[in-house]
């Protein structure tokens, strides 16, 4: 099968598994962008809009954006920095940890219905060629490739 037979079912799936994923975790008004957001600053403990901002590739203005829908939302808090008082640092709240467990949940019920039934040897290989594909996505969005019809 050519690629770009294999790219039409790719876009048919991920619509598909997003649908899934929102019955699971139906997010509200949360984007995915927001959720990684929040799962940055659960790991680090506390972050700043900049960090952020660099680890995502993106403006500080997107990231403060998005800081601020979650601010809006009650699931993070602002705070001074300790060891900087000219410096805002994110914390998640109850509700932020919350929510985000709750995602984690469900994206862990996705991935045990996803590699259900394959031995562990294939599910490495499963885990493998998502993050090649991921890459490969990535790259190719940030590249913003021309494809409009040349015809």
């Amino acid at each position: 099968m050519e690629i770009r037979n294999e790219i039409t079912d790719l876009i048919q799936l991920c619509s598909r598994i997003s649908r899934k994923a929102k019955e699971c975790f139906p997010c509200g008004n949360l984007s995915y962008s927001e959720l990684k957001l929040m799962h940055m600053i659960s790991e680090k403990g506390s972050v700043s809009m900049g960090e952020c901002a660099r680890s995502f590739g993106l403006s500080n203005g997107a990231v403060t954006q998005m800081a601020d829908k979650l601010l809006e939302e009650k699931m993070i808090r602002r705070e001074e920095d300790p060891s900087d008082r000219r410096r805002l640092i994110s914390v998640l709240t109850q509700k932020g940890i919350g929510v985000l467990n709750d995602f984690n949940r469900c994206a862990e019920k996705l991935s045990s219905e996803l590699s259900s039934g394959m031995n562990e040897e294939d599910s490495a290989n499963l885990s493998k060629s998502i993050s090649l594909i991921n890459k490969a996505l990535i790259r190719m969005l940030e590249s913003k490739p021309d494809i409009k019809n040349k015809n």
